[in-house]
């Protein structure tokens, strides 16, 4: 007599079935980013065509990373899927410095973790030392 063995044509109960893997979070999330960025941009860009585009850059990252940090309050209250650091710390180091220091003061999110101290003062150093030689050029 066999043992008693699934069948090839047999499926496991649900709860054993596996999961396909989600996607990266990292790059999911960035590329969210990415595309607000970019569709903020382009907004701005159609009603202020005589801002420098570091200007209209600056204008649109910062409400997305704004909205990520507070996406990611909320995620992190309900125990949901989270935004990566790594891509907060790409958007306050790619001029969402503003959206970035409002996001940790007004959704009071990510305001005992060093790195984002850090990583935020950089951005303020590097977006200031490039505002500074944009107003000498200009």
């Amino acid at each position: 007599m066999k043992p008693n063995t699934p069948q090839a044509d047999q499926q496991p109960p649900p709860e054993q079935r596996q999961q396909p893997p989600l996607r990266s979070p990292r790059k999911t999330f960035a590329i969210v980013a990415l595309i607000l960025s970019l569709l903020f941009a382009g907004l701005i860009f159609i009603f202020t065509k005589d801002w420098p585009l570091y200007w209209i850059w600056f204008a649109a990252v910062n409400p997305v990373t704004l909205m990520l940090y507070g996406f990611d309050k909320f995620q992190a209250w309900r125990g949901r899927l989270r935004v990566p650091e790594s891509v907060l710390h790409g958007l306050s180091l790619s001029g969402g410095l503003a959206g970035g220091w409002f996001g940790v003061f007004l959704f009071r999110h990510k305001k005992r973790k060093v790195t984002f101290w850090l990583v935020l003062t950089i951005a303020t150093l590097l977006h200031g030392g490039i505002i500074f030689y944009l107003q000498l050029i200009f």
